[in-house]
């Protein structure tokens, strides 16, 4: 597809939701016209990797039956498959394929899978609850179709710890430190995962999260446990509600607001700056580019909302 082409989204995501809030004209070019720069993203392609190889090893594991260091192999097999032939160049060394496979081995090591004290949680059909899929209906209607608008996505597994349940995702990161310690209380990707959890009658305690810095010499490690109550996803389940009618709003206008502020330059500089700063970003759009829709609930597509949200801890 080389050729803009206006979709309004069928299913909103954590990811979305974000873009339209802090700007309107960036879910525009990234969600509406489905543009995406050219030559991909180091952080997201090397999350991807190593969430798929997370993912392998506990189904390997867990599922299958494999040892674990045969589980372990397997899942270092498909994060470099995953990872394909991107090339990080010297700048991002610390996240080039053999580091994401050092970092398996090490995550592994530090969180062994028969000792660990977070395991799956068993679903009724025999299976463990890894890379937990959902979507529901909202109030709000599709502008073209009338039909629901659905909120979905994905996260790592349901795990068992202190006799409760869990949403538990893993973050990759560039560093480890007290701000990112604290910087998932209100994370509404994570409040969605539990909500989403509990209306599927799971009823999860809160959220643990397990992050893991790739530096060039060595990992670091951190965890976050947090316990979500009632009210809160009230309030994240409301606002989905408003903000996805301002979504409709601004698509039946035709117009979608420019930020002006601190998302120009968040996280190292919104990656549409080059058309925000044209009179008519029509014209040059390509230059920067492609064009590319992604669906969080499909496992084809080239970034997921979880690699999404490792971006922004990467940068």
């Amino acid at each position: 597809m080389n050729h803009l082409n206006a979709v309004f989204p069928s299913l909103i995501d954590s990811t979305m939701r974000n873009d339209f809030a802090s700007c309107e004209q960036k879910f525009n070019y990234a969600r509406i016209f489905g543009l995406a720069s050219k030559g991909g993203s180091v952080h997201l392609i090397a999350g991807g990797a190593f969430a798929k190889g997370c993912e392998v090893i506990r189904r390997k594991f867990y599922q299958e039956g494999l040892d674990e260091m045969e589980a372990i192999l397997e899942g270092v097999l498909a994060a470099w498959i995953e990872y394909g032939s991107f090339d990080p160049g010297d700048r991002y060394v610390n996240k080039s394929p053999e580091r994401v496979a050092y970092a398996l081995v090490e995550y592994f090591t530090e969180y062994p899978l028969a000792t660990d004290k977070i395991q799956p949680y068993y679903q009724a059909n025999g299976e463990p609850a890894i890379e937990f899929e959902f979507s529901f209906p909202l109030e709000t209607r599709h502008p073209l179709t009338g039909d629901p608008l659905l909120y979905g996505g994905r996260f790592d597994l349901v795990g068992e710890y202190m006799s409760s349940l869990w949403v538990v995702d893993e973050k990759t990161a560039t560093r480890l430190g007290p701000q990112w310690l604290k910087s998932f209380t209100l994370r509404g990707q994570l409040l969605g995962y539990c909500f989403a959890a509990r209306s599927f009658d799971l009823p999860v305690n809160g959220f643990i999260i397990r992050g893991i810095s790739f530096l060039r010499d060595y990992y670091g490690h951190a965890e976050v446990i947090e316990v979500v109550p009632d009210y809160r996803l009230e309030q994240w389940r409301e606002q989905v509600e408003v903000d996805a009618s301002k979504m409709v709003d601004a698509w039946n206008r035709g117009r979608y607001s420019w930020s002006f502020g601190e998302a120009c330059n968040a996280y190292g500089g919104c990656p549409f700056l080059n058309l925000c700063d044209k009179q008519n970003w029509t014209e040059w759009w390509q230059q920067f580019y492609d064009i590319d829709y992604w669906n969080p609930l499909d496992r084809s597509s080239s970034i997921t909302e979880s690699q999404k949200a490792n971006e922004v801890f990467s940068s």
